[in-house]
């Protein structure tokens, strides 16, 4: 369809400009114009012209109605997408299980953090470089704000995310609770569980004070926990001073949120689709910026055609006028040289 557009533009442009061409050496000779040949040049220039013209209105009127039919099935796409977002989903969580059976025992557990966030992020769907960035120095409006990883918006800000993995502490968390029952083991684990709590809080106010002060920030961060059960008892603890939710006062104060492999890998998913969607409308957009700049185009050569065919008609009609001129004048010379011969003859008498 856009081919079809383009084609129809240049050979409308063409024969507009070579009509002009023709037009402007015609009228620099008059004396030598053909008139019936000219005219019958001339209507079938402006047939062509007429012709292009509604060919192109017509695809015109047929690609919007296609952008039109693209938007309406959308919502009807969304259901298919939806389905085939959670099979991948499936298959990222899978994938993270594994590498995490893999990375355990490891004693850099920042890094394994890192690695399980990468891997999740290169599975996701989303585009690297343009929808998420990783150790990179983002700059925008002459500012620069360096992240780990990030997913960019539409907008051009970035999401900021960080990984935190306590598998040490965790695992001695885990082996406490595995002991038997006793009042002194329920203090073990208590206190231990609470220093996780205090590193996950921590965690949260650097990502603030490191990501969310920059004007290139969207406002908002994700901490990417590697675990499923650490995850849900984090989310399940409840503080003691307020009585609520402990990671939803976090949020609160911090604008950081706690996603597990699952919470996180569905978000990324609702961002992608969001993110097509975006992109859909704003070509369907930009089309209909388009066309109405292509449509101005056509009546402007529509009116220059009019103008065009104006001077025609001018200079047939001066055509004609030069025609009944240069009869009335032959006719006077003819006049003239009868005149001439008669005096001449009653001279010679």
């Amino acid at each position: 369809m856009e081919l079809s557009l383009i084609i129809s533009i240049i050979t409308l442009i063409v024969v507009i400009v070579v009509a002009f061409l023709v037009f402007s050496n015609k009228s620099k000779d008059t004396a030598t114009l053909d008139p019936e040949k000219f005219e019958t040049n001339s209507k079938e220039l402006l047939d062509k012209i007429d012709e292009l013209k509604t060919k192109f209105m017509t695809d015109i009127s047929t690609a919007q109605n296609n952008i039109n039919t693209v938007i309406g099935n959308l919502g009807s796409t969304v259901g298919q997408t939806k389905g085939e977002l959670q099979t991948k989903n499936d298959q990222i969580l899978q994938a993270q299980q594994n590498l995490l059976d893999a990375l355990t025992g490891s004693k850099k557990t920042g890094i394994a953090g890192e690695l399980l966030l990468q891997n999740l992020l290169d599975q996701s769907g989303l585009v690297k470089g343009q929808q998420w960035i990783q150790n990179q120095n983002y700059k925008k409006d002459g500012s620069t704000l360096h992240v780990e990883f990030a997913i960019v918006h539409p907008s051009k800000l970035v999401m900021p995310v960080d990984s935190h993995w306590p598998k040490d502490l965790y695992n001695e968390l885990n082996d406490i609770r595995r002991e038997e029952q006793s009042e002194d083991r329920d203090k073990r684990e208590e206190k231990k569980f609470k220093e996780i709590v205090r590193q996950f809080g921590e965690k949260a106010k650097e990502v603030n004070q490191k990501y969310l002060q920059s004007a290139l920030s969207a406002n908002f961060a994700v901490v990417y926990i590697p675990s499923e059960s650490l995850h849900l008892e984090i989310s399940n603890h409840v503080a003691e001073t307020t009585k609520e939710l402990w990671i939803g006062e976090i949020q609160k104060k911090y604008n950081v949120a706690f996603m597990s492999p699952s919470t996180f890998s569905a978000y990324c998913s609702a961002l992608l689709l969001g993110f097509n969607s975006i992109a859909v409308e704003e070509k369907a957009l930009n089309f209909l910026r388009y066309k109405d700049k292509l449509v101005n185009m056509v009546t402007d050569l529509c009116d220059l055609t009019a103008k065009l065919n104006n001077k025609i008609q001018g200079v047939l009609k001066s055509s004609g006028e030069l025609d009944d001129k240069s009869g009335q004048i032959k006719l006077e010379i003819e006049r003239v040289e009868r005149t001439l011969k008669e005096i001449e003859k009653k001279n010679l008498n």
